[in-house]
């Protein structure tokens, strides 16, 4: 198995190198994300870079070439930036961003909030599908027909989006900003949660024409309440049918897990397909049948022992749930069927490295890559090739292809903003034996000249 050992370089003496001079190195532009077109033709990722005057960053869409042999493009430009881009089955790219509407009248919001909005597979200017006062969060697609859903934050006591409208522009005019929580969680590592709960809702195949106040909202989840709201997971079935997600759901006074939940998104009726007492489930992914959906179960942990984290499948119909990963000592992450559905794709740290793996029910997982860290795995609908984004410590996240099903292999570089041609010193991987026989596995990062001969202190 490859690794990182001994990369060596000099990128600290060379005037072009970004490890040169500090705002060169903050201006780098940063990859974020990938969407796969349904006819796997096109690949488009967000890039973030540092404004004319550098004091914030703006994202915008390029477009990768799948094949590796055109430079990237740059899809979308606007003050605001762009974000979350995902492809519609008739080749149309949705995204969210903050960009004003240009119908808007003259009192139209000096403050927008993020809009959803969709550019034409043949180009030209992008139009507005949907939007709200207060933004929207997150959108999901139908991979066979097309269907939206949207995540849009919503006042656990307003009655729908209207009412919740007038609440929020009451308090704005009476100036209050303060928020009163009567539920754990309240914060989510780095920032407030707020009072809001996440609803999902239907505004089914976007029109090819008219306004966005046109389109029609309705509520998947007109019974979600505090700490129950939709969780970040949040997928449709290829054929837009059902609804998945994880749910919260309050444990003891101050905790929560999460279960996961199918809604019918004709009926709006609520089916819980897993629910873990000991334990948390997230992370659904539908089989391109829409008949089973993967995800991952994770034991809580105890004073005695740590948390234990696998792959499970349950098929819709039946209500059966199978383990898919059973005796893997690592912790598998964002799972996904291949094109067939026969197989499924996942992501978990081994060595050092956060490599993509792929299973077969009733096999052992196979390690696809060689080194680096993996994310955002997109599976081409023929099945002839995996993308995901790429970083180490030699790189920050790239676009890269692979075989879908090469063991051990290294990725082929898809050519795209923020590449960086080499790093300064040494990086190499270390292992040590503890006393009781186990092994540990350690990264050494020297710098330039260091040696044997010219030794450095640790």
């Amino acid at each position: 198995m490859s690794s990182l050992a001994d990369v060596s370089t000099s990128a600290s003496d060379d005037p072009t190198s970004p490890f040169s001079d500090l705002d060169e190195f903050v201006a780098v532009p940063r990859v974020s994300g990938l969407a796969l077109s349904a006819d796997g033709g096109r690949l488009v990722t967000s890039v973030a870079t540092l404004d004319a005057e550098g004091k914030k960053w703006q994202t915008a869409l390029w477009e990768i070439d799948p094949g590796g042999a055109a430079d990237a493009r740059r899809l979308t430009r606007s003050a605001p930036g762009e974000a979350a881009p995902v492809f519609a089955p008739d080749g149309s790219l949705l995204f969210l961003s903050k960009r004003p509407d240009p119908d808007a009248g003259p009192d139209a919001s000096t403050d927008p909030k993020p809009s959803l909005w969709s550019l034409p597979a043949s180009g030209g200017e992008a139009r507005l599908v949907a939007s709200r006062d207060a933004g929207i969060d997150g959108v999901a697609v139908a991979a066979d027909t097309g269907a939206v859903v949207v995540l849009a934050s919503v006042a656990p006591s307003a009655a729908d989006l209207g009412d919740d409208t007038e609440r929020r522009d009451a308090r704005k005019q009476a100036g209050v900003s303060a928020g009163l929580h009567e539920h754990y969680p309240v914060r989510h590592w780095d920032h407030d949660l707020g009072s809001a709960v996440p609803h999902a809702y239907w505004i089914g195949e976007p029109p090819t024409d008219g306004r966005a106040d046109q389109t029609t909202w309705r509520d998947l989840t007109p019974d979600a309440a505090v700490p129950h709201g939709v969780g970040e997971s949040v997928v449709v079935s290829p054929s837009g049918r059902l609804l998945a997600y994880s749910q919260r759901v309050a444990d003891g006074p101050a905790g929560w897990r999460s279960r996961l939940v199918v809604v019918d998104t004709t009926t709006t009726e609520v089916r819980v397909l897993a629910d873990e007492p000991d334990g948390s489930v997230d992370s659904p992914h539908f089989a391109p049948d829409s008949g089973r959906i993967v995800f991952v179960r994770q034991q809580q942990s105890t004073h005695d022992e740590p948390p234990d984290q696998t792959l499970m499948v349950v098929d819709l119909e039946t209500g059966d749930v199978d383990e898919l990963t059973p005796g893997f000592d690592r912790w598998p992450n964002e799972p996904q069927f291949d094109a067939t559905g026969s197989a499924v794709y996942f992501l978990a740290d081994d060595d050092g490295h956060h490599p993509i793996f792929r299973v077969v029910p009733g096999e052992a997982p196979v390690r696809l890559t060689a080194d680096g860290a993996f994310s955002d795995v997109r599976v081409a609908p023929d099945g002839s090739a995996v993308y995901a984004l790429r970083s180490s410590l030699e790189s920050p996240p790239t676009p890269v292809r692979l075989d879908p099903v090469e063991p051990g292999q290294d990725a082929v570089i898809l050519p795209a903003p923020g590449r960086i041609a080499s790093v300064p010193g040494t990086v190499r991987s270390v292992d040590v034996e503890a006393a009781d026989g186990t092994r540990v596995q350690s990264w050494l990062v020297l710098p330039d000249g260091a040696s044997a001969e010219s030794p450095v202190p640790l």
